[in-house]
């Protein structure tokens, strides 16, 4: 099972673990679409900073099954950055959609996936 916790406020994302499913063998392609979405994200920020200078601290792991990411912008980028997370949280969220039988998504402390009508 892949836990993806975002945090919009503080710009963090921690996605933990591997998607695992016994009778499907697209399970690679499932982590390499969360992973693939996170490394997106890297880059984008990564290079506004490079260009623009937009970036006063970026912390960055990718372990395998153990991916950290937090973004401090510099004051005057923040609400472009700030876009941007969500944006690519929106395309997490997509995927969780997509494979919710192996993909729980925290976003912002409020479980969103799956979804409260299917765990019961």
């Amino acid at each position: 099972m892949i836990e993806i916790t975002m945090n919009s406020q503080r710009m963090k994302l921690q996605i933990k673990g591997h998607a695992l499913r016994e009778e499907n063998e697209d399970s690679s392609a499932i982590c390499t679409g969360v992973s693939a979405i996170a490394q997106a994200l890297v880059y984008c920020v990564s290079k506004m900073d490079h260009a623009e200078g937009a970036l006063r601290s970026l912390q960055y792991r990718n372990d395998p099954g153990d991916y950290f990411l937090l973004i401090i912008p510099e004051q005057w980028a923040e609400t472009m950055i700030r876009r941007r997370f969500r944006n690519f949280g929106d395309g997490l969220e997509m995927m969780a959609k997509a494979h919710s039988e192996c993909i729980t998504m925290i976003w912002d402390g409020e479980k969103i996936l799956p979804d409260k009508e299917d765990e019961t």
